[in-house]
């Protein structure tokens, strides 16, 4: 049996899970241009790679957010977190999340990002930041910023899944 390989999205020459350099990175507008490469069917699944990297993230679902309140607290959610990852990384180095749960949350935001290990496998800080930097790297250059569920690879494993979704009380 031939085993299929899964190509990054923002990089299409390159195997998802392995390193590649921020130069091979191009727009969904781009591969939707070259006409054998239009995508058939639904493109939830999403496979976006962290640059420098063996870590990318495959979307499950996801719901563009239409308020630019919204977008802006998404934008605001993934900086802070990104940064907290940094700052915890920096002091503590990179070692596995104890509790096999990540949450980060922006006080009056009305969003929310939880991630978890999954497969029996356990997420570390970097894995956890270099996810974080997949998605918000894909909003920005997609200017497409919404809510999601998605699948954390590292190289050949799912080491975790999340969500970024609405608040309850947020809204």
């Amino acid at each position: 049996m031939v085993h299929r390989s899964n190509y990054c999205t923002n990089a299409p020459t390159v195997v998802a899970g392995s390193t590649f350099d921020r130069r091979d990175l191009i727009s969904i507008d781009h591969l939707i241009s070259i006409d054998h490469l239009k995508p058939r069917g639904n493109l939830i699944r999403t496979y976006w790679c962290a640059p420098n990297s063996e870590t990318y993230v495959v979307f499950r679902t996801m719901t563009t957010a239409t308020s630019i309140s919204s977008q802006m607290a998404i934008q605001n959610l993934l900086t802070i977190s990104l940064s907290q990852l940094n700052g915890l990384i920096q002091s503590q180095g990179d070692g596995v999340i104890a509790s096999g749960r990540y949450t980060g949350e922006v006080t009056g935001n009305s969003c929310g990002i939880v991630m978890w290990n999954t497969n029996n496998h356990q997420l570390t800080y970097g894995v956890a930041q270099a996810a974080l930097a997949a998605l918000r790297n894909y909003m920005s250059q997609e200017n497409n910023y919404g809510w999601l569920l998605f699948d954390i690879w590292d190289g050949d494993n799912q080491v975790g899944a999340g969500a970024l979704a609405r608040n309850p009380a947020g809204g």
